[in-house]
């Protein structure tokens, strides 16, 4: 069996890692239990491979808010579902899954992947 690797940026961070594809069990990313609820959320991104890191993070993510119940704008919590940045209001990406869909705005924070491209890289803005 020949083995395919290839070296990845995480779409959610950005840290490069050796992805390997060609031998999934011996991958990164097989190192973390993903729920149900994470896998049928990471089937609506526009993710491709995801970190260690990121992957454990978005499964926390999802798990503790699986309902995804969209925040009532007069109950929004500073610095958990937005902060302030130069008198603008920064969604949090907590906030973006909440909502349950992606805009398509390519906002910092998307919990969906659809981040703005930057000199031909996905990057935060």
């Amino acid at each position: 069996m020949q083995e395919k690797h290839e070296l990845k940026y995480c779409g959610r961070c950005f840290v490069q890692f050796m992805c390997k594809v060609g031998d999934v069990l011996t991958c990164q990313c097989s190192s973390v239990q993903l729920s149900q609820f994470t896998k049928d959320f990471l089937l609506e991104t526009k993710y491709d491979c995801l970190c260690v890191s990121c992957m454990t993070e978005i499964n926390v993510l999802v798990n503790t808010n699986p309902d995804r119940i969209s925040p009532n704008p007069s109950y929004l919590i500073e610095q958990l579902h937005y902060y302030k940045e130069g008198g603008y209001f920064v969604f949090t990406e907590l906030y973006h899954y909440l909502k349950g869909q992606c805009c398509g705005n390519k906002c910092r924070h998307c919990a969906y992947g659809n981040k703005k491209q930057i000199n031909g890289a996905t990057g935060t803005n």
